[in-house]
């Protein structure tokens, strides 16, 4: 294929997508992990023994487990997405994934997608699937996503690096990660996992020049108002997972909102998920019928959020200062037993300016 066919092809699955997230989806999730094993960090680790209770859950409730080739499938035919959908992945390309998480997912003839760092399995380090190992996962079906080359955090620009060079690397991140894809596993799908969550307007912008459609880690079912580059997912891993917050959040619905948006505490609107070094504060606006707003309870580092309604908006203001590093909204509201759901990040530096660590 041809860079001009395929950038033709790139272009049309954005507008598939767009075809979709035009009409009323009903309930697809995005689930995500990373480390299948009771041995590796627990922030971003399940047990073998939980994931398989997650996977026998979707089965016993019939769920849907669409591959991304299906979710293009479902655009190019401009069908309504079923009901109780579910798309897995996993970030970063452990070794686990390969040897606990694809046995199960066998059993269930489930297709899934893996999102990979170039660099990592280059340097043949053992935490990391082989690209050999990808190889023969890729020849079953199993669709491999970019993650960029080194997993860095890519809303962070270097020591006096000007906005046109950190645009420059971010587009080597994301463009030198998928040729080693290409390269090892011949062409793959143009999606994209940005590394933590981390994402802003510029790179949803490159992004879309580029004719990827990405994933971040705010949470919730796919909604019409979502950007097509900073789709949600629910990850799970650490406190999540456990099987009632599982059945939660993979039976949840789209919150049926026509926008949302934040401001600071001054009123002005925070356009990326970063938000100022100095700002205390943060106000989440969301704008749909009036008697559905009622319903909507938000928290906000697990607490309760102040909430008030004005003229068709519910204004959501955070419970406490705006602490560093990332940090969410969650609304949910209840539905026959189910959940609407919606996520909103917030990243902030810490008060001197400096990146927090993780």
């Amino acid at each position: 294929m041809t860079m001009r066919i395929f950038r033709a092809a790139a272009i049309l699955i954005l507008m598939w997508l767009g075809t979709l997230l035009s009409r009323d989806c009903l309930a697809l999730v995005v689930l995500q992990y990373h480390h299948i094993s009771a041995e590796t960090p627990p922030a971003t680790s399940i047990s073998p023994e939980r994931f398989a209770q997650h996977m026998a859950w979707l089965a016993e409730n019939q769920y849907q487990i669409l591959s991304m080739p299906d979710l293009l499938d479902l655009l190019r035919d401009k069908k309504a997405l079923p009901d109780k959908a579910a798309v897995i992945t996993f970030d970063d390309g452990y070794t686990s994934i390969y040897s606990a998480a694809w046995p199960m997912l066998r059993k269930y003839n489930w297709p899934f997608t893996v999102f990979v760092n170039s660099q990592h399995h280059d340097e043949k380090n053992p935490q990391y699937m082989s690209w050999e190992q990808l190889r023969e996962m890729a020849k079953t079906g199993v669709t491999i996503g970019n993650h960029s080359i080194s997993h860095t955090h890519m809303i962070r620009r270097q020591a006096e690096e000007k906005d046109a060079d950190w645009l420059a690397r971010s587009r080597r991140e994301i463009v030198d990660a998928q040729k080693r894809i290409d390269a090892e596993l011949g062409r793959q799908l143009r999606i994209f996992a940005y590394p933590f969550g981390e994402h802003n307007r510029a790179l949803e912008a490159l992004l879309k020049e580029l004719g990827y459609i990405a994933f971040a880690q705010h949470s919730g079912a796919i909604a019409p108002f979502d950007s097509v580059q900073a789709l949600p997912r629910f990850p799970f891993g650490g406190n999540y997972g456990d099987m009632k917050d599982f059945a939660l959040k993979a039976s949840s619905l789209p919150m049926p909102i026509k926008k949302a948006a934040l401001l600071d505490e001054n009123r002005n609107s925070i356009p990326d998920p970063l938000v100022a070094d100095k700002a205390k504060n943060a106000t989440l606006v969301l704008e749909g019928d009036a008697d559905f707003l009622k319903k909507i309870s938000c928290f906000y580092i697990g607490e309760a959020a102040m909430a008030k309604i004005r003229e068709g908006e519910l204004h959501v203001t955070t419970s406490t200062a705006i602490p560093s590093g990332r940090s969410k909204f969650n609304c949910t509201a209840p539905e026959k037993g189910r959940f609407y759901w919606f996520s909103k990040m917030l990243i902030k530096k810490n008060g001197d300016g400096s990146w927090y660590k993780e």
